[in-house]
């Protein structure tokens, strides 16, 4: 039997079942590799680690089977009244296997910004965002934003600010399968990042899915617009 369930926001500061990220690397696991795949995910387990594993695997099989749907989620400011909608009608695609999956709502969101990165960029994709404009994560929100929806604009920021200070890094935290020894080579190599991407005065504690759904976020903006921009130039010639 199928269930996915979709669990209430992710605030900021607030650490997952997974392991908190600290300053601390983490130590490595004997699996390496990616995990790329257009067929349903299949819970692997019950650690938090299968986990993230289900989930990633559960975003590659959505956006190749709703690409359209999933691209509006990923464009869309949280606070739509049709976001929750829209949300819900991925999570009943028939992209999950057979298993349970429980996973809060940002993280089902941030794993479509991290498929669709391994999709469009997993073959190569642009390194150098020195020269793109700081991405506008108000576009489309109107009036007062809610406190909850502030939380998602924040982490798409640190996202932002982590991916252009050391992309390829970046990068590579994307191509790995969680909880891989590669993965926690690319933590390491992005930990003294971290506090230049929170603004001063606030102390925040991310899990590793918090940290790699920013940057999922961050690369796959920072890299689409790093390709508008070279479209943009190359019609003007």
């Amino acid at each position: 039997m199928r269930r996915f369930y979709l669990l209430p926001v992710l605030l900021l500061g607030m650490t997952t079942p997974d392991t908190a990220w600290s300053q601390t690397a983490p130590g490595a696991t004997s699996e390496t590799g990616t995990l790329i795949t257009r067929r349903p995910a299949s819970t692997f387990g019950r650690t938090t680690t299968d986990a993230r594993r289900t989930t990633r695997q559960f975003g590659t099989c959505v956006i190749a089977r709703s690409p359209k749907l999933a691209q509006q989620v990923v464009e869309a400011p949280v606070v739509t009244p049709n976001y929750s909608k829209m949300l819900n009608r991925l999570a009943a695609d028939d992209c999950l296997g057979e298993g349970e999956l429980r996973v809060p709502w940002l993280l089902m969101r941030t794993a479509l910004f991290e498929a669709l990165y391994v999709d469009q960029f997993g073959r190569g994709g642009p390194t150098d965002f020195k020269a793109v404009p700081s991405i506008n994560h108000l576009a489309g929100y109107t009036g007062e934003i809610p406190g909850w929806a502030g939380n998602v604009i924040a982490l798409a920021r640190f996202g932002e600010c982590l991916s252009r200070a050391d992309p390829a890094n970046a990068r590579a935290l994307l191509m790995n399968l969680p909880g891989s020894a590669s993965e926690n080579q690319s933590f390491a190599a992005l930990t003294p990042r971290l506090g230049g991407c929170v603004l001063k005065g606030e102390k925040l504690t991310f899990s590793r899915s918090v940290i790699r759904g920013a940057v999922a976020e961050g690369m796959y903006r920072l890299s689409r617009a790093t390709n508008h921009r070279a479209e943009a130039a190359g019609a003007t010639r």
